[in-house]
């Protein structure tokens, strides 16, 4: 059996609401908000969620004109669904990638 040092750390399905900002013509951020958007990531919480670089671009490539989307943020956890545990990332690293 292995050690929790050891142990990978697992794996989430979520379905979250996010906020965003995009200029309009006019120059000035309209903000924006979509619902349901799922996504994959190993963060555990909404703040580190919407710290993760991979889970901002997941986010951003489901939003409507995401290239242009500026303050992208998960407001809402809807649904968190553990899948499975990582072989490659092991869960005494998760203080290190997700501060």
């Amino acid at each position: 059996m292995k050690s929790s040092d050891e142990a990978g750390q697992p794996i989430y399905h979520y379905v979250v609401d996010v906020v965003y900002q995009k200029k309009s013509r006019a120059k000035v951020p309209t903000t924006y908000k979509q619902f349901g958007l799922q996504l994959v990531s190993r963060a555990k919480t909404l703040a580190h969620l919407n710290r993760n670089p991979a889970a901002i671009d997941a986010m951003k490539a489901q939003v409507q004109g995401g290239h242009l989307a500026m303050n992208l943020r998960a407001f809402n956890i809807k649904e968190q669904k553990h899948l499975s545990d990582s072989f490659h990332h092991r869960e005494k690293d998760y203080p290190n990638e997700f501060s």
